[in-house]
């Protein structure tokens, strides 16, 4: 039996009540000239909406994304669309209509020697380039790339010129090949893909099919394509003139077990490391003890977050380890809160605290109950839960077990 596609054509429905009619979407056919049948208007389309890509999806600890410049000059010829976020990571995309036979493989390898090209680059000369390319009609005039980030949540200049540079220094940037819509054969790409997967480099191919709307305007709806999802994620790096792959020190142990890290791990890890030497380290040895438990590692942000797989295949936060190498717990009460039974949340916080020889912050909203230091307001050294790796497994097991049985009686 031939497999289906993931997703059918959207459906409006006016109202959701018995007088309510639904219709279907119409496909806006870039190839048959419905609007403009180049791939110049999907480059100008992600431009302006950044959103419409699924970053996060991909990369959840990157922040939002901001749209850079068109047509990047690089010496491996002209990338499409440039993002970087408020952090510094960098994120190219190459847009292409699927009946372009070009899209079948050529673009793969195009995005990569751009990645590759890029990486003999420091920030002033990723800045020299940027000034050099395509912006779209109506932006306004840029002196800095720091410009297009400055605002509450951007890190200082110097810091985001110096994070710029390391990405570019690593080739450590997220590439997106973007697309109209898939046509017979494109999936098949997860197979060349996998070729490459020494590499370790994150890329994700993305259809963004466009309709009509039932009005006016238009509806996108962006799909990472589940074949290519699954490539491993890593560090692209330039070894005497070729692209290879090698983890930072920090970030191989993790690994070392065939655990895969994103790029936004890789960054946190490597941060870990400055903050308290031995943190990653400590990390790995206890999530290969938990590996039974079904606790996993996921990116945030500012933080790296352990979770458990719980009632109804949902994940419940187990804590988390912020950039200062400090044990975060303030989110642990919301899951459990979303089954009536926040009360499993504090007795797992109280064990925590037990284990640590600290104390549970009681706030006045429950819900923001959180473990510190004993006497203090300061949330306690990742590292002292991680030397207690059984008793953090026991208090784990004892919540989940408990969580389990909450859902079951709700049930």
């Amino acid at each position: 039996m031939r497999a289906g596609r993931q997703y059918a054509r959207p459906i409006y429905i006016d109202r959701l009540d018995e007088t309510g009619t639904a219709r279907a979407l119409e496909p806006v056919a870039l190839d048959r000239g419905d609007i403009r049948p180049d791939e110049a208007w999907l480059q100008k389309l992600i431009f302006r909406f950044p959103q419409i890509l699924p970053v996060q999806e991909i990369e959840p600890g990157f922040a939002r994304i901001v749209p850079v410049c068109l047509e990047l000059p690089t010496p491996a010829g002209y990338a499409d669309n440039l993002f970087v976020t408020e952090g510094g990571d960098l994120i190219i995309a190459e847009c292409k209509l699927w009946r372009n036979p070009q899209a079948r493989r050529e673009v793969v390898a195009q995005i990569i020697d751009y990645a590759h090209a890029m990486a003999a680059w420091d920030y002033e000369d990723l800045q020299k380039a940027v000034l050099k390319a395509v912006m779209p009609e109506g932006s306004p005039p840029l002196s800095s790339l720091y410009d297009l980030i400055d605002g509450e949540t951007a890190i200082g200049e110097a810091d985001f010129a110096d994070a710029i540079s390391r990405n570019l220094r690593l080739g450590r940037m997220l590439l997106l090949i973007v697309g109209d819509g898939v046509r017979e054969g494109v999936e098949s790409l997860s197979g060349y893909l996998q070729k490459h997967a020494g590499f370790h480099f994150t890329l994700g191919i993305i259809e963004m099919p466009i309709f009509h709307g039932a009005e006016d305007g238009f509806y996108i709806q962006p799909r990472i394509l589940a074949r290519t999802v699954n490539i491993e994620r890593g560090i692209v790096r330039i070894i005497d003139g070729r692209v290879a792959m090698e983890a930072p020190q920090a970030t191989q142990d993790l690994r070392a077990s065939g655990r895969r890290t994103l790029i936004s791990q890789d960054r946190m890890l490597e941060i870990l490391e400055k903050a308290e030497p031995g943190l990653p380290a400590a990390l790995q040895a206890f999530l290969d003890r938990a590996a039974d438990q079904a606790v996993t590692l996921e990116s945030a942000s500012k933080s790296l977050q352990l979770r458990v797989r719980g009632p109804g295949d949902d994940l419940y936060a187990l804590g988390g380890i912020n950039e200062k190498g400090e044990w975060v717990s303030h989110n642990v009460n919301w899951y459990a809160d979303s089954l009536g039974r926040i009360d499993l949340a504090h007795d797992y916080l109280e064990m925590i605290a037990g284990i640590i020889g600290g104390e549970v912050r009681k706030t006045p909203n429950p819900r923001n109950w959180y473990v510190v230091e004993k006497g203090t307001l300061n949330q306690p050294r990742a590292m002292a839960l991680l030397a207690h790796p059984e008793a953090w497994l026991a208090a784990i097991e004892a919540y989940a077990e408990r969580l389990m049985a909450a859902c079951v009686d709700v049930d």
